[in-house]
């Protein structure tokens, strides 16, 4: 997800419309089928020493891959798989657990996961894309300057109002 988000955008500021096209293919037909679980859930993401930070990750990295591919026909943000699968499906999951980090289901990460949940650009994306107020409205109660130095490292898209 993360190549086909940088690619997107460079495709995008290079007006390569073929390009985003094509990565646009393979978040329908590869990414999304290969990544996401029917629940919303990325279960490699699950698996890792960091799964809360990871998922949170991956699902920011998906929305701004969704907002870069806007314009394309469907819908980036609004496509899902025949069986429901797409970034609505991916807010719906994460959006509990970055309200409330102690209903995690999961193992904590390892490191850093004190510092979490940051501003994630995933919630306003999604937020704006699905008319989900809840989404805009924790967004904007989530911290926008970490000073963690590896959840800023990890911190995909740090200005997303640009983005919309």
């Amino acid at each position: 997800m993360c190549w086909a988000l940088q690619a997107a955008e460079y495709a995008r500021l290079a007006g390569d419309d073929a390009a985003r096209k094509e990565i646009y293919r393979s978040y329908r037909e590869m990414l999304l089928p290969d990544q996401m679980a029917d629940d919303g859930s990325f279960p490699r993401e699950l698996t890792r020493t960091k799964p809360y930070s990871y998922s949170i990750f991956n699902f920011d990295i998906m929305a701004g891959l969704c907002q870069s591919l806007k314009g394309l026909d469907p819908d980036a943000p609004a496509f899902q798989l025949a069986d429901g699968r797409g970034l609505a499906r991916a807010a719906e999951f994460i959006y509990p657990y970055i309200k409330n980090k102690n209903s995690w289901k999961w193992a904590k990460d390892i490191e850093h996961f004190d510092a979490l949940p940051v501003r994630s650009p995933g919630l306003l994306f999604s937020g704006i894309a699905f008319h989900e107020q809840k989404y805009v409205d924790l967004w904007k109660t989530l911290n926008p300057d970490p000073t963690d130095k590896e959840i800023i490292r990890n911190y995909p898209i740090r200005q997303p109002l640009l983005w919309v």
